[in-house]
């Protein structure tokens, strides 16, 4: 059974096929779409740091120690020893204390979880962040998704997301806010365009 292509973050990035973010762009105006293609690269924030700090620490294959750090304590960024360290770990996310107690109560709180437990655990057999890309059949478009984790019969696809709201009505918000159908549906068609075979379900 084909499975998707390995491939750095930055270089699925760089992929010039649709992805589920430049749908979103479009959705918005012809506009938001050029500047997402074609304008000035925008600096990251600090919910989207967060996740990708939650991503690393979470899905197997990963190592957040690779991508972040952690700020010691009582150490502020605006201090000379502060800016030391920040300049010494350039390129990588800054965690202060802060954060870092967060991570570590996203990660306590999918621990506490069977199914999510045995993910962080790597017991499930599956492959994360595999890059998979297709043709759109009816407008001949290439189209691109990377899934969080993928199990290798393709029967599940599993997402992680971070909320400032984990109550149901406000994960709610979040899942129309934030088009996450339109991500569950994307990828569904792509991988199902990428390998013949359709997972049975997107799992949030």
């Amino acid at each position: 059974m084909s499975f998707g292509v390995e491939m750095s973050n930055a270089d699925y990035h760089a992929h010039k096929a649709i992805s589920k973010s430049k749908l979103d762009a479009a959705r918005k105006s012809g506009r938001h779409l050029y500047d997402m293609l074609y304008g000035p690269p925008r600096d990251s924030t600090a919910a989207f740091d967060m996740g990708t700090v939650l991503h690393a620490s979470a899905l197997p294959g990963e190592n957040a120690d690779d991508i972040a750090v952690r700020m010691p304590e009582g150490m502020k960024k605006t201090t000379k020893e502060g800016k030391a360290f920040v300049a010494e770990h350039k390129g990588k996310i800054i965690l202060n204390p802060s954060d870092a107690y967060v991570v570590d109560q996203m990660m306590l709180s999918l621990r506490e979880h069977p199914f999510s437990a045995s993910l962080v655990n790597g017991e499930l057999k599956g492959k994360a962040e595999q890059s998979f890309f297709c043709t759109d059949p009816e407008t001949g478009l290439e189209l691109k998704a990377r899934p969080d984790f993928l199990m290798d019969d393709l029967s599940l696809i599993l997402d992680l997301k971070t909320t400032v709201d984990a109550s149901p009505k406000g994960f709610q918000r979040s899942v129309a806010n934030y088009r996450y159908f339109v991500q569950a549906s994307h990828y569904l068609d792509v991988i199902e365009g990428a390998t013949g075979t359709r997972p049975q379900a997107f799992l949030l």
